[in-house]
């Protein structure tokens, strides 16, 4: 994905399937236990990541602890945080509201191209 622009980080593979099927560059990590090295192998390749955490207790703590490492690691790397309150995750969103899914999509899409 290499001068594509942005990555979106998710929680789970089931998740990034989901959006890898829309086209979205995707790369599923536990966030809460994201690894030096995988952070060192992303930012290799681009210095934009937008997150897709789930949206419960898990999904917040990983984003304040992913948000963290990646200021600590590489701070040169920009970050923006894609939040859907529908449904817990984007593969949940996928399965139970496919309608509502395409809207979040549309939108993520938008956030994509206007990340700078």
């Amino acid at each position: 994905f290499y001068g594509k622009g942005p990555v979106v980080l998710v929680e789970g593979v089931f998740d990034a399937l989901s959006l890898i099927q829309e086209g979205i560059t995707t790369v599923a990590m536990n966030t809460n236990n994201l690894r030096s090295a995988n952070l060192d192998t992303i930012a290799r390749y681009t210095d934009k990541i937008i997150m897709w955490p789930d949206s419960d207790s898990y999904g917040d703590l990983g984003l304040e602890a992913t948000r963290k490492r990646i200021h600590f690691q590489h701070p040169e790397v920009k970050m923006w945080v894609f939040r859907s309150n529908k449904e817990k995750d984007a593969d949940d969103l996928l399965r139970n509201n496919k309608e509502l899914f395409d809207e979040e999509i549309t939108l993520l899409k938008e956030t994509i191209a206007n990340f700078r």
